[in-house]
């Protein structure tokens, strides 16, 4: 009886949240120590130090987040053109945890009133699991990629796309200190949504890439925001 609620209490603990909620930062675990890639260079945000805490009722899944990047204004010494190898986004997960992650390469369009958006997607990764985990925690999920050699002036977005509901158990949102207008977003299926705009993040989400350098980009796609939109219309 007594293992009975035990494990009970845990489910309780660890099940998703009634309604997606971005007031609440959770605090109450420590901050990780960062990890650096060995290859040619790493663009994002991977300010794990900077971490303030988790939004613990905002992720219900399927869902995708991005953030914006460009090699050359990150101090990447590329010559002509870079290959994404892997992204990672921090999350804090429990050992409920058992779900499927995709990583994306999207290029970056205007949306008409000076910030960048998501535009056209590049690349896909193969669908990862992530499982096997053994306490509710800080972990870098990191998700490998190959993605097309691409022009290393250029701006794009990272993301990292949730395919399921993680069988309903919830998925913490960790941020940093410094809330970005333009810069961490967020589609649940209406949209691309700002979170700090829009939605009132306290940080940024915690996403970067690993990347190597290359010799010959393919052409990348420089559609204002306004023409995609039509392309769809």
């Amino acid at each position: 009886m007594k293992k009975l609620a035990i494990v009970l209490l845990a489910l309780l603990i660890a099940g998703v949240a009634v309604a997606r909620d971005a007031t609440q930062l959770s605090t109450d675990l420590p901050r990780p120590a960062a990890e650096r890639y060995a290859g040619d260079c790493v663009v994002g945000n991977s300010d794990i130090a900077g971490i303030q805490g988790y939004y613990g009722s905002w992720w219900f899944g399927p869902e995708i987040y991005a953030i914006p990047f460009n090699p050359m204004s990150e101090g990447c010494a590329c010559g002509a053109g870079f290959s994404m190898k892997a992204v990672h986004m921090y999350l804090v997960l429990d050992e409920f945890t058992n779900m499927m992650v995709q990583g994306k390469l999207f290029a970056a369009v205007d949306d008409g009133s000076g910030c960048l958006v998501p535009g056209a997607e590049i690349y896909a990764s193969a669908p990862m699991n992530v499982s096997g985990l053994f306490e509710p925690n800080y972990y870098d999920v990191e998700i490998p990629m190959d993605a097309p050699c691409a022009s290393v002036g250029e701006s794009y977005f990272m993301a990292v796309e949730f395919l399921d509901n993680n069988n309903g158990f919830s998925v913490g949102i960790p941020v940093d200190s410094t809330p970005t207008p333009c810069y961490s977003y967020n589609d649940w299926g209406s949209g691309w949504a700002d979170l700090v705009t829009d939605i009132g993040f306290a940080g940024d989400i915690i996403m970067w890439a690993d990347i190597d350098c290359c010799e010959d980009p393919v052409a990348n796609e420089n559609s204002t925001w306004g023409e995609m939109k039509n392309l769809y219309k």
